[in-house]
């Protein structure tokens, strides 16, 4: 392990809130070489950790993921190599994003866009060559977008969609229960 393990091992520790030793012994061969890859600019620009207990598994331990087979139960950890040429030993903390996502990940970008970039975005008074009613456009459509994930992440958490009762004379009276009128009218239409 050189610098750049060892940075991201003080950040997985930092973030998952436990000893630099419990990680390290978390640490084999395939995570050495998961990390080497990272590193590489041929390699794969994102690594993604989770601390938890594994689909199947029956105790709680650090693993990487590509985000898209195991499910996250509490907390992410992501690194971004944001630089083409790869990560190098000197420069990890300008090579390598780091971020967190904790709960729902909708929640989070949602989050992130609302009270984030949103108002930073807002705030920007030159937007170079733009127009201005571009940029009222640009801005009304991001808020949009905010608004959409806003409701899309709150009807995942349940309870944002009350359901109510059928009306009374849909499921009793003249024509008896729903289910009754309902299988004759789907067998005359196959009729």
């Amino acid at each position: 392990m050189d610098g750049r393990h060892r940075w991201i091992v003080a950040k997985l520790a930092e973030s998952f809130k436990k000893p630099i030793e419990s990680i390290e012994a978390e640490i084999n061969a395939s995570w050495v070489t998961k990390c080497d890859e990272f590193f590489h600019q041929d390699g794969e620009p994102k690594l993604i950790f989770y601390f938890q207990t594994p689909d199947g598994g029956s105790e709680e331990k650090l693993f990487w993921t590509s985000g898209e087979v195991e499910k996250m139960d509490v907390k992410a950890v992501y690194f971004l190599r944001n630089n083409p040429k790869g990560v190098q030993d000197k420069t990890v903390e300008q090579d390598v994003l780091c971020g967190e996502i904790v709960g729902s990940a909708l929640a989070s970008f949602r989050a992130l866009l609302s009270e984030l970039y949103l108002p930073i975005l807002e705030a920007q008074k030159s937007w170079g060559k733009n127009s201005e009613e571009h940029t009222a456009e640009f801005l009304a459509g991001l808020t949009k977008f905010s608004e959409t994930l806003t409701e899309a992440a709150s009807s995942l958490e349940g309870g944002a969609l009350p359901l109510s009762l059928p009306q009374s004379w849909l499921c009793t009276g003249k024509y008896g229960s729903l289910p009754r009128l309902v299988s004759p009218l789907l067998a005359l239409s196959y009729a």
